[in-house]
Formats: C-alpha cells, sequence, structure tokens
C-alpha cells in the first residue's frame, strides 16, 4: 500500500540520510526477546530511502493544520552545558544518577527546561518532565512496566480522549541525551482517521485501552503494507510528536551505550515562541 497524505512533519534540519520507510509490519510473538502475551507488531526490517514523492507527503515547507510532528536540535549553549555535564558519558544508571545529581547537570538541566518551555502553547506546568533511560540494540524500546513486556507498535492513553478526540490530547516531547542517534518510529495517520483505512462495522469509538488496541490490530490486518515511518534522531535532537493520536515506537538500534533521553508532555507547538528569549 502506498503512503497516503496525513500527520506532516515540519523541521528546519537536513532530512538526507534521516528519514527511512518500512514496506508494513509483521505480527510478532517476541519482541526484544520478551514473548508478547498480546497481539504484537512491529515493522519490517526492510528499511529504504523514500521517494521524492513521498517525502513530498511527509513533510511541510511550513507549519500548516496538519503539520503535527517537529524534529528540533537544542541550542548550542544548551548542548555545551549538557556535555560538560558529562552525561553522554553514563553507561550505567549508577552513574547517571551521580551525574543527574551534580551542580553541572542540574545547571544544564535548567536551560533545557527553559529551552522546552519555549514550544508550550500554554502556561501549564509540563508532565512528568524526566530523564529516561533504556537499553541500546532494541527494535522496539517502548515498556510496559505494568506488563512487563514490549507492546511494539502503539498508541499512549495518558489523557484518555475518545478515538475521535484524539487530536485534543497533550503530545509530547523527547530529546536525545545519548551519545548515539536513537529513532522515531511512527505511522503517518492521526487516530480518527483510522476508519479511512478500517472496514466501518469493525471500527470501535471507544477510550478503553482494549479497544483502541483493537483498532490498531484491525488497521495492521487491514493494511498489512502500509509504511512505516523512521525518523532519526541524532544527539540532543529530538521530536515533538502526538503520541496519544498516532501508532508509535522508538528504537535504539546501533547504539553502542546507554539510551538517554529527556521526555515530557504539554500543550507543544511544533516551533518555539519567537518572542520568547531562552537565555
Amino acid at each position: 500500500m502506498y503512503l497516503q497524505q496525513g500527520v506532516k512533519i515540519y523541521t528546519k534540519l537536513p532530512i538526507s540520510g534521516r528519514i527511512f520507510l518500512s514496506n508494513g509490519v509483521e505480527r510478532a510473538t517476541v519482541v526484544n526477546g520478551v514473548p508478547c502475551t498480546h497481539k504484537a507488531y512491529v515493522a519490517k526490517r526492510d528499511w529504504r530511502v523514500p521517494t521524492a514523492q513521498e517525502l513530498n507527503i511527509l513533510f511541510d515547507r511550513h507549519i500548516g493544520l496538519n503539520t503535527k510532528i517537529s524534529i528540533i536540535k537544542l541550542p548550542l549553549y544548551v548542548r555545551y552545558l549538557l556535555k560538560k555535564s558529562k552525561i553522554q558519558g553514563a553507561n550505567n544508571k549508577r552513574i547517571l544518577d551521580s551525574i543527574t545529581q551534580s551542580s553541572e547537570f542540574k545547571r544544564a538541566y535548567q536551560a533545557l527546561i527553559k529551552y522546552v518551555t519555549s514550544f508550550q502553547s500554554t502556561n501549564d506546568m509540563p508532565l512528568n518532565p524526566s530523564i529516561g533511560h533504556g537499553p541500546v540494540g532494541l527494535e522496539h524500546s517502548s515498556y510496559n512496566f505494568t506488563l512487563e513486556k514490549y507492546p511494539g507498535l502503539h498508541v499512549d492513553s495518558w489523557d484518555e480522549k475518545l478515538l475521535h478526540e484524539r487530536h485534543l490530547s497533550r503530545n509530547r516531547i523527547l530529546i536525545n541525551l545519548g551519545r548515539d542517534a536513537r529513532h522515531f518510529l511512527m505511522v503517518n495517520i492521526e487516530m480518527r482517521n483510522l476508519i479511512n483505512f478500517i472496514s466501518r462495522e469493525r471500527y470501535i469509538d471507544s477510550n478503553n485501552h482494549r479497544d483502541i488496541h483493537s483498532n490498531i490490530e484491525l488497521f495492521f490486518d487491514e493494511n498489512p503494507n502500509y509504511p512505516v515511518v523512521k525518523i532519526k534522531l541524532d544527539p540532543f535532537e529530538g521530536y515533538i510528536a502526538p503520541t496519544d493520536n498516532i501508532i508509535h515506537d522508538g528504537n535504539t538500534e546501533g547504539q553502542t551505550v546507554m539510551d538517554i533521553f529527556f521526555t515530557a508532555r504539554s500543550f507543544y507547538n511544533c516551533t518555539a515562541k519567537p518572542s520568547l528569549k531562552i537565555f
């Protein structure tokens, strides 16, 4: 199946060597060596460079109504402070915890928070700002600690909106603080538009997590060859994305040391407020 018009990406960064497409998904009974207790889907590993036409479908030159994802890079001053804190040198949780308690890192973290705040469209405090970490070499990196499993391609449900209201949910910002590149996987279809790809008599409009997963199953069952997008995020680069509203996951394949990242949720714009002095 060909890539369709949907969620758009905006960035001022070069896109050459950054975007890849998989020719669909496949059912998985095991993800990262952990058996699945549900129907899980993972991207096929036949990653390829998108055509010019596919890039035109994915990217917006200017912010538009369908621009939902932004690829960003930390300003030079924030990068300098983070490098000075030596967070990229952490290769286990003990060292990471020690670094994040240091005065050098706390200064860098304040600058990072100030930069992230410049993207907010409201004055609300961001939810759950935190430094996360995880293992390297995972084709699908999101982990459900409650169920102790990797869900594969999935949609978040933090705001618990109905499927046709998912576009009103908070979005997520995630910034790669590690030494190596990490990747963001996503399907460029909003949840409210899944009905256009699923038999109407099978579609379920619900905020129940089980029903939401059922719709994702139906989407992949009926569209197994729909492309998955893979976005490369180099160190100190990140994304803003509606993770309650699109099917997605992370990917740490190719990393050699600990995966480290900053993440928070709020109502983020795809660009920073031009009038806000960050430093």
